[in-house]
């Protein structure tokens, strides 16, 4: 492969990684038809699923419809059925998701991931559950089935990457030191309570080529709650998600009390989605009382992940 080939599609991933991550995009919606139909005829075909994606939304169908037909091209004929958490959108996106056929859970309350999230797996009808955010796309063709033929007590996440390119934007989640050089990419408080704490939070792999990536199926601390396989026996057993998180962190917590339990965690390099980082919630603070929480709890794990590392 020549330099170009290589970088071709660094130009488009510089503006994901610059732009989708920050910007909440304002859109005029024109459904396509086309889409509209697939999706209808897809949602009435699964009687009786072995999996239940779960994607909770607030509008934004400019999101929804392309992740909703990228699963209907890629899931046509298999056991699966599809969950909508809403929290909170307009009369127009619920009467659209009733014409296509969707499931829809109403969220009512102020606004927290985790309780949403826990009321869609309520409303589960599949064996398994898949949440998922609606700014991704599925890209692997065969995902669905390398997915239900995993072990029963893993707790399985993708491989992102950001639209348009190869460029890995999550490959599973490694703890790094706390302070230090810059890293844009590291999740952790801002500067003034930075101090406080020895470990910050990093996607793996972010940047990368994803076809450089040596290890198909890493076994990792945590996976991102925009792709997060559970099965549902599991997920009741550990009591869901923690709604003390009401806006980040439930995810990685939640694959930590999974580990504690004898599950594993593990990337899926090999299922790929595309995914627009915070696309579907735009900017937002950090939730330092999230991140309280979760440090609070788990200082000692992390602690022990920083050391261990882990293979990319």
């Amino acid at each position: 492969r020549t330099a170009g080939q290589r970088h071709s599609d660094l130009p488009r991933y510089l503006w994901q990684w610059t732009g989708f991550r920050t910007v909440q995009l304002s859109r005029r919606f024109r459904a396509d038809p086309g889409a509209s139909a697939r999706i209808r005829a897809w949602t009435q075909s699964s009687d009786a699923p072995a999996l239940t994606i779960c994607i909770p939304i607030k509008d934004r169908l400019d999101l929804l419809v392309p992740c909703l037909d990228s699963l209907a091209a890629t899931c046509a004929g298999r056991p699966v059925e599809v969950v909508i958490g809403d929290t909170g959108s307009s009369r127009q996106t619920l009467e659209f998701c009733s014409s296509l056929g969707l499931r829809t859970v109403s969220i009512s309350g102020p606004f927290n991931f985790s309780r949403a999230c826990n009321e869609m797996a309520s409303a589960a009808r599949g064996k398994a559950l898949l949440f998922l955010n609606s700014d991704t796309e599925a890209i692997s063709p065969d995902w669905v089935d390398r997915l239900l033929d995993v072990p029963d007590g893993e707790v399985i996440g993708a491989a992102l990457v950001y639209p348009g390119t190869r460029r890995v934007q999550h490959a599973g989640v490694e703890v790094v030191r706390g302070g230090g050089r810059l890293r844009p990419n590291v999740y952790r408080p801002p500067h003034s309570t930075r101090s406080d704490y020895s470990c910050a939070l990093q996607h793996i792999g972010t940047g990368k080529r994803l076809d450089s990536l040596t290890t198909q199926r890493a076994s990792v601390m945590g996976v991102t709650g925009a792709f997060l396989y559970t099965p549902r026996t599991h997920f009741h057993s550990l009591a869901g998600f923690d709604e003390a998180f009401r806006v980040d962190l439930q995810d990685i917590d939640y694959c930590l009390r999974a580990r504690a339990q004898g599950m594993d965690v593990i990337c899926r390099r090999d299922i790929v989605f595309s995914h627009k980082h915070a696309g579907s919630r735009g900017r937002y603070g950090f939730p330092l009382d999230d991140w309280r929480l979760f440090y609070g709890r788990w200082a000692g794990e992390l602690e022990r992940w920083k050391a261990v590392g882990t293979a990319v």
